[in-house]
């Protein structure tokens, strides 16, 4: 083979590889944040998907965890794959006046996905009965 053809099956092996990662929106930053006001009961698990919030293969963490929480605040996957948040803290809604409490996750495409840098950071305020 010649070094020009060579050069071009690279060149043109390139240019299909960037293109494949302009598709669908790659190759984007976009950061969006979300804050959710939520009233939960003591005792009463919350529940939250987190897929409308990003992709499939998106990653999703908890950057600042609750502090009062008793029982739970975690990100597990379900049975689907999608990533579920839950957050319950220990108590009853007869004794009425548990307080507040802050979480925020983020939900991100994974490393090496075509330059992606989407984010998404969940802001939840929790007043508990």
């Amino acid at each position: 083979m010649s070094r020009k053809f060579c050069f071009l099956i690279i060149a043109a092996a390139s240019l299909m590889i960037l293109s494949s990662c302009r598709k669908d929106g790659h190759g984007r930053n976009e950061n969006k944040s979300v804050t959710l006001n939520v009233t939960v009961n003591a005792g009463e698990v919350y529940k939250l998907d987190l897929s409308q919030y990003g992709d499939a293969d998106d990653l999703a963490t908890i950057t600042r965890q609750a502090t009062s929480y008793a029982t739970t605040s975690e990100i597990n996957r379900n049975i689907t794959g999608n990533n579920i948040y839950s957050f319950s803290k220990s108590g009853s809604p007869k004794t009425g006046g548990n307080g507040t409490d802050l979480v925020i996750l983020k939900v991100y495409e994974p490393e090496g996905r075509c330059r992606n840098h989407d984010e998404t950071n969940i802001t939840i305020n929790f007043t508990i009965l």
